[in-house]
């Protein structure tokens, strides 16, 4: 079974170098290649795991009406492939971001205007997440078709 509530790093794929205006920040450049985002589920319904996922691979597959996070606007505007998330049963978002920090280049300031730490997006893929992940307590690495089918559930 999978948790309801803790931290998330959902990897996704570019396959060109995109442009995006990306609220506050401005526009910042994309590279091709894995990304992954770094965040949390900690309520419940909409700002549960899987009400937090349901957003994103929503967002990437069909765009976002009123994009508000940061992260909104970069799925929206690049249509990413999504290779799967990494599901953490506690929370460790910053913990998480951190890890990856030391292990991949991050976007200055990227989801994490409510706290302290660099950015909470990573250009790395299933290595170096994989990795991180390891560092701290572990977690569920759910690839692309069961996440999508784990999010549909209500």
């Amino acid at each position: 079974m999978l948790p309801s509530t803790g931290t998330y790093a959902l990897i996704f794929h570019l396959d060109e170098r995109h442009r995006v205006r990306i609220g506050s920040l401005g526009t910042l450049e994309f590279e091709p290649g894995d990304w992954t985002y770094v965040g949390s589920g900690q309520g419940r319904g909409s700002t549960d795991l899987r009400g937090r996922l349901r957003r994103h691979l929503s967002t990437a597959e069909r765009g976002a009406e009123n994009p508000h996070w940061h992260i909104d606007h970069l799925l929206d505007a690049t249509r990413p492939r999504i290779k799967g998330a990494w599901l953490l049963p506690y929370d460790a978002e910053c913990e998480l971001a951190r890890s990856l920090s030391r292990r991949a280049p991050g976007v200055p300031g990227f989801g994490c205007s409510d706290c302290d730490c660099e950015s909470h997006l990573f250009h790395a893929g299933l290595r170096e997440t994989s990795a991180a992940v390891a560092e701290l307590k572990g977690g569920i690495f759910v690839p692309e078709p069961a996440l999508r089918r784990w999010v549909s559930q209500r």
